[in-house]
């Protein structure tokens, strides 16, 4: 986009725009806000936004972001972090206002102390100016080639005016979208103003705050122009067809796929490919590209320029991965798509209203005569057609040859896990036994994941040990390295301590000894977006407890089996005595993964019944 605006500019006469007054100026600040020492409608925040205001100038093709942040507290610090697609220092300027001894003091902010980061397509400029402190005001700006995809007037801290412009051009249409619950005033179209707009409270199981906090999407949709040096017309997003045109002629994207890949052709003879079924050649050649090149944990939808620099260094963003597993793939005469789409981080795109400039991730789509396989060629942990969780987001734009095709992706795997503990209980309330745990499905993938994150296996035993109260672990050993995708099992010998309170002639203790709920991660009486757990799951606990000699039970948690009413939830509760052992059984399945706003009550009183059940302990009394 930023090429195509660059080539319009450059054709275009010059054209005035009508001169409209910032309603900031950095640099500039009134001394009542230097001196407010909190903010008047929520005295509780470490910080807000007084004055935030975005413009865009075709004339320039740049456009201009500037905001003003009021610090409150230390921890209002954290604010001086922006996501935004600025390459160079030289494009931002900043300045600290504080009060000293009556006078408010300016000082400008140095390249020293701007610092930037690049991941998923755009910039993350981390600012940490030497002399901001509580009480301080901030001003920032910055300015970049083309427009974002979205301005928030809406954010984590309150804002107390925001503005977008994009003025009116008669060769240039945009297409703007309104997202989030918050009211923002539309002066003319390209022009909106928010005031007085209350800090976004996130709550648990979002996929992305940015589908929810209020704000406009922006696209360019048509370029129209006629002019005495000639005429052109150029469709964006009007349709997905459009959008598939113009990633298919974009240079960087679609040409990665064309250029020379004569280096990967010595690896690629490592596989034996006879009588191989499609799939499991795909396997193959995604175990040889992650031999060869390792993920650097940079997201990004466009290519290094250089592959074969990519290849040769052994490390490379997911879009290098991606684009170099397209190459092996179409030497080993596999059929494949490009398939674009919108991270989960980066907030879900609606099918049904095109966009070019929400996307921000490549993947392949492997197309078989009876299914297309999506594939994340950077993930090593997840296998083909299964999806890593930063790519569960709804789905994307499979560019083709002519069309582009919209496909929706739901994930068919859920997260899987089964704690069985077979324990004996002593009449000093100590336990002694065996725990195993089974990963399933997406369970597998996050456990890999997470494992190979330790150094060692006993930092991973002891990130165990703090997470599961009293428990020393004695032996522990696990089966991930035997078996690439399946199943992981854990198997720990364990003591644990300070479970059961002995108190005379009576132990009490939770049966339910690891992995319960022990609150309810939803608050709010309603809520107002979905809540998104990414998949479905289904979580198993069996416990057997063998209870000392001389003591018998003498209270016991009743059964339950409670369900949503359409059974996308249920819960499982069964507890009996055996002889002189305990017996429980506890089943918890959320069975799709989004739960829409109409369904959050009946899921929140489902999540108050788990956590009530699973808080509830067993007594024992001393018969002799």
């Amino acid at each position: 986009m930023r090429k195509t605006l660059l080539f319009l500019a450059a054709i275009l006469f010059a054209v005035s725009l009508q001169a409209q007054r910032p309603p900031m100026k950095p640099g500039k600040v009134d001394r009542a806000d230097v001196q407010m020492k909190y903010y008047p409608s929520d005295s509780t925040v470490d910080a807000a936004i007084l004055c935030e205001y975005g413009k865009f100038n075709i004339d320039l093709v740049r456009f201009i972001h500037m905001q003003r942040i009021k610090i409150f507290t230390k921890e209002g610090l954290n604010n001086l972090i922006f996501t935004v697609p600025i390459e160079l220092k030289s494009d931002f300027k900043g300045f600290v206002f504080n009060e000293v001894d009556g006078k408010v003091v300016k000082e400008k902010i140095s390249r020293d102390h701007i610092f930037i980061e690049r991941s998923e397509g755009t910039s993350r400029v981390r600012i940490a100016p030497p002399n901001v402190r509580e009480g301080s005001v901030v001003d920032v700006s910055f300015n970049y080639d083309g427009f974002p995809s979205v301005w928030h007037f809406q954010h984590k801290i309150p804002v107390r005016y925001s503005e977008l412009r994009i003025p009116k051009h008669e060769y240039f249409s945009f297409k703007f979208q309104q997202i989030g619950f918050e009211p923002i005033k539309t002066v003319s179209i390209g022009n909106y103003i928010a005031r007085d707009m209350a800090a976004f409270r996130p709550e648990p199981y979002i996929n992305s705050e940015d589908n929810y906090m209020t704000g406009v999407l922006i696209d360019l949709q048509t370029v129209n122009l006629v002019t005495s040096r000639g005429s052109y017309f150029r469709d964006y997003c009007s349709n997905w067809n459009a959008v598939n045109k113009y990633y298919r002629e974009l240079d960087g994207f679609y040409t990665a796929m064309q250029k020379p890949s004569w280096y990967i052709s010595d690896a690629l003879d490592t596989i034996d490919k006879k009588n191989l079924a499609t799939t499991e050649l795909v396997s193959r050649a995604l175990r040889v590209l992650h031999r060869e090149v390792s993920w650097n944990e940079v997201s990004d939808m466009y290519p290094d320029s250089n592959l074969k620099e990519v290849w040769e260094k052994g490390t490379g963003t997911s879009a290098d991965m991606n684009f170099i597993f397209m190459n092996m793939l179409n030497k080993l005469d596999v059929e494949f798509k490009p398939f674009i789409m919108s991270s989960r981080s980066r907030g879900r795109i609606n099918p049904y209203l095109p966009t070019s400039n929400k996307f921000n991730y490549t993947i392949v789509a492997v197309q078989l005569p009876e299914e297309t396989l999506l594939v994340d060629a950077s993930d090593k942990y997840s296998p083909v057609g299964i999806l890593p969780s930063r790519c569960i987001n709804g789905g994307g734009l499979e560019i083709g040859d002519v069309k582009g095709r919209w496909v929706n992706y739901e994930p068919a795997e859920t997260r899987d896990q089964v704690n069985s503990c077979t324990m004996v209980l002593d009449s000093t309330g100590s336990f002694t036994g065996q725990v195993l745990i089974s990963h399933g499905g997406y369970g597998s993938i996050s456990f890999r994941r997470k494992y190979d994150q330790y150094s060692d296996q006993d930092a991973y035993i002891e990130q165990l040990e703090k997470k599961y109260e009293g428990m020393f672990i004695n032996k522990y050993e696990n089966n991930a390295s035997n078996n690439e995708f399946g199943e992981v099992q854990e198997k720990m010998i364990v003591e644990m301590e300070g479970v059961a309170s002995v108190m005379g002639d009576m132990i009490t203790f939770n049966p339910v000894l690891i992995e319960r709920w022990k609150q309810n991660p939803f608050k709010l009486e309603k809520r107002e977006y979905p809540v998104d757990f990414t998949t479905a799951f289904n979580e198993m606990m069996v416990f057997n407890i063998a209870i000392p000699e001389g003591y018998e039970i003498v209270q016991l948690p009743e059964p339950i089996a409670v369900a949503t009413q359409d059974k996308s939830a249920v819960f499982q509760y069964v507890s009996n005595q055996v002889g002189q052992n305990l017996q429980l059984m506890v089943k918890f399945s959320v069975n799709k993964p989004v739960f829409y706003e109409n369904e959050y009550g009946e899921l929140k009183e489902m999540f108050n019944i788990v956590v009530e059940k699973e808080q509830e302990n067993v007594i024992l009394k001393k018969t002799i």
